[in-house]
């Protein structure tokens, strides 16, 4: 298992990509805490088969997920801290947060 905490991310919205990224609608790139690329969650329309997320030598992770899955994501890197990155196998990878108290809320300042 491969997890490692989110210090940024870059969301890409191609305008047409070919060969093996031709399927991608919406890239995020998320950066580790100590500045280097931890992984990409790559998105692709909903009725299209998910290819299977990796992790490679460097433990760099290669998430895939159906592009109405986005919103969510893009919701947790924004309003969240901390969120990590997780790899587990090829179909089971995902974004998270870190442990909240229940009942916590919204801070109103």
């Amino acid at each position: 298992m491969v997890e490692k905490q989110i210090g940024k991310y870059m969301i890409v919205s191609p305008a047409k990509l070919s060969g093996a990224l031709a399927n991608f609608k919406l890239i995020i790139a998320l950066v580790g805490v100590d500045g280097n690329q931890i992984g990409s969650v790559y998105y692709i329309p909903d009725q299209e088969v998910l290819p299977e997320s990796s992790v490679d030598a460097s433990d760099v992770i290669s998430m895939h997920k159906h592009l109405s899955q986005a919103a969510i994501d893009i919701d947790i890197l924004r309003n969240e801290s901390p969120v990590y990155a997780v790899y587990r196998s090829p179909t089971l990878a995902w974004i998270r947060t870190g442990s909240e108290p229940i009942g916590e809320g919204e801070l109103v300042g």
